[in-house]
């Protein structure tokens, strides 16, 4: 009985601390990005965004929802060189499927290709 009532008192105060945490980081805006795919697209937004001479049919604002909510295809990405290179899929201002291609170096990041989803 003992043993129970350390374990309900663990889970309250746990349960209290939970909702007091959570509360505070939400107001300061902390997010939170543990897994790969959150963490690249993270840094991307953290670095001023150009895009290739020739892709001035588009603009940053049109493409910045792939920056937030992007699937990032490791498989086809160069990971390993200076300047990086991810290839990103998701939905542009329009809610059009595309994927592009982005060249993140030490200081900045260039949108090199873009290509229209079917």
């Amino acid at each position: 009985m003992n043993l129970l009532r350390r374990f309900l008192f663990f889970f309250f105060g746990l349960a209290i601390g939970s909702v007091f945490v959570m509360f505070f980081f939400q107001r300061k805006g902390t997010e939170f990005c543990y897994l790969p795919n959150c963490r690249v697209l993270k840094d991307l937004r953290s670095k001023p965004l150009t895009l290739a001479e020739s892709l001035k049919d588009y603009s940053v604002e049109q493409l910045t929802p792939l920056f937030h909510d992007g699937d990032i295809d490791f498989s086809r990405s160069d990971t390993h060189s200076a300047c990086r290179t991810y290839i990103i899929k998701g939905e542009d201002t329009a809610h059009t499927p595309m994927e592009i291609t982005v060249e993140s170096c030490a200081k900045k990041v260039t949108i090199t290709a873009i290509k229209p989803l079917q």
